[in-house]
């Protein structure tokens, strides 16, 4: 007696990154706590859910995220969680200056070498 399987192309579901872009800009938009739109986190394993997928490769997550700036988007890794802010509010973020980094000379050193160390 001999079996065969067939898996059919509708079993798997389909990933579609501007579907979970879409998603995630009607969350982005929808009001919060009387907020009218808002930046969120939300989990890596949501942003699998959403995806349809049980892990997200880095082909997969460059096309989410080339589909969410189309949408006035920009995901943010933190390393396990995303952050999820318009486009927008990243671009008018300001810029630190050389100025505002300096740290007196020897301080300075002596806090790299500590991170080095770490």
């Amino acid at each position: 007696m001999s079996l065969s399987f067939s898996i059919s192309r509708s079993a798997v579901p389909e990933f579609d990154p501007a579907k979970v872009a879409r998603i995630l800009s009607k969350t982005f938009n929808a009001d919060w706590s009387g907020k009218p739109r808002g930046r969120f986190i939300l989990s890596h394993k949501q942003l699998c859910r959403l995806a349809n997928r049980k892990r997200l490769h880095q082909a997969r997550l460059e096309e989410i995220l080339e589909e969410c700036e189309g949408l006035g988007l920009c995901l943010v890794d933190l390393d396990g969680d995303w952050l999820v802010l318009s486009t927008k509010w990243v671009e008018r973020s300001r810029r630190a200056s050389n100025q505002i980094l300096s740290i007196s000379g020897s301080e300075s050193n002596e806090d790299q070498d500590d991170t080095d160390e770490e």
